[in-house]
């Protein structure tokens, strides 16, 4: 019993799409099985570009949650400052206004 049977040879200028298709069958399936695969695979639900697009979101958050991270000890020295004493609140008199104790010269470099 013969499952696939080779096609004629083609002759020169006798080539039709339809006709290879016909005498082609099973690998007309075949090809067709592995385009609707790729096809998902490149342009389907969880393909290769939702994927792409997911890890440059990715990268996005984990530089804003690298900024917050910074951002927020630096929120945690400030608070244990305020905490601690008057040093914080001297310190800022005396740059941002530019206080000074009597009898005091202060003298700033920037």
């Amino acid at each position: 019993m013969l499952i696939f049977q080779a096609s004629t040879p083609l002759k020169t200028g006798d080539f039709s799409l339809v006709s290879w298709f016909r005498g082609n069958f099973f690998i007309a399936v075949l090809l067709l099985v592995l385009i609707s695969c790729q096809y998902l695979l490149w342009f389907g639900e969880g393909g290769w570009r939702q994927v792409w697009t997911k890890e440059q979101n990715l990268a996005k958050l984990s530089v804003d949650l690298e900024q917050d991270r910074i951002y927020l000890e630096r929120i945690k020295i400030e608070t244990t400052d305020l905490n601690e004493g008057y040093k914080f609140v001297e310190e800022r008199a005396r740059f941002e206004l530019g206080m000074k104790k009597s009898g005091e010269q202060f003298l700033m470099f920037r």
